[in-house]
């Protein structure tokens, strides 16, 4: 493959910069790199190659998305590796020689980013009810219990209805900790 179908992100938690929060995402006291973040830098790397400055601007599509269960524990430098096949978006993401992360990537013809921003959504999320609604601190103690310890920005889920089918998100224009607090949503 020719140099742009790939890329090289070098992830370093000590230099006070784009990813220093990354620490903020622990699982029994181990700082490791969030699945989210594997897709966002698929999504930049994807964008690169369709000419685009700020990846935020092109809606994709993700499939087949299989993440190694060991994981990828962040200590003071993490290199990742990105190929992206240009035929049919086959995407894979290698640490140390390791694949760690494959699927697909497509631009998604359903979506642009500009109607996104657009709309806003108020749904009710089941706040009329207090009792039945639980709150930033009760949701964040409940995951601390199953090993998940989240600070910072990955503290995103603002408050949650007790069924876990409604609920709101903080945005903090970042897509990694977003992203995340959705999938913390089907931890709970």
């Amino acid at each position: 493959l020719n140099a742009k179908q790939h890329g090289e992100y070098v992830i370093d938690l000590n230099d006070g910069e784009e990813y220093a929060f990354i620490r903020d995402h622990q699982m029994d006291g181990i700082c490791l790199f969030p699945a989210t973040g594997y897709l966002v830098l698929v999504w930049k790397t994807f964008a690169k190659l369709h000419h685009y400055e700020d990846f935020r601007q092109l809606a994709v599509l993700f499939e087949n998305v299989q993440i190694s269960a060991t994981g990828c524990k962040v200590g003071y430098k993490t290199v990742f590796h990105i190929t992206i096949l240009p035929n049919d978006g086959s995407f894979e993401i290698v640490n140390n020689n390791n694949v760690i992360v494959t699927g697909r990537i497509s631009i998604s013809e359903r979506l642009m980013m500009q109607e996104l921003h657009q709309k806003q959504s108020h749904d009710d999320d089941g706040s009329d009810d207090v009792t039945q609604i639980l709150q930033s601190d009760e949701i964040y103690r409940h995951l601390s219990l199953r090993g998940y310890e989240y600070s910072g920005l990955f503290r995103s889920i603002q408050r949650m209805n007790v069924n876990v089918n409604s609920g709101v998100l903080i945005w903090r224009d970042d897509w990694i900790s977003y992203l995340d607090g959705m999938l913390q949503v089907h931890v709970l």
